[in-house]
């Protein structure tokens, strides 16, 4: 999921985003997940918070060829969220 990132409402959408996945956060994760801006929640969950979005995605530990690796970079994709592309991309 991709979101508009607002500071009003990035609680908010994270909260909503979170229980969609069945999870519920605490006040000190959702802390975590603005002051980092790119965190792991419930070894379940990858969050990467930028200053236009917010990427959730559940995380996938997954060796990814070099090549792939290079064009994910490349496309700045955050690190936490690359498996979980492979993962879609392999088992199309």
């Amino acid at each position: 999921m991709v979101y508009k990132n607002n500071i009003n409402h990035t609680y908010r959408l994270v909260d909503k985003a979170f229980k969609e996945y069945g999870v519920l956060l605490s006040k000190a994760q959702k802390d975590e997940i603005i002051q980092t801006k790119d965190c792991v929640i419930s070894s379940k969950i990858a969050v990467f918070v930028d200053d236009s979005s917010i990427h959730i995605a559940p995380y996938v530990n997954i060796v990814i060829p070099k090549k792939i690796k290079e064009q994910y970079r490349i496309s700045k994709i955050p690190p936490k969220m690359r498996g979980y592309l492979y993962y879609l991309r392999k088992n199309k």
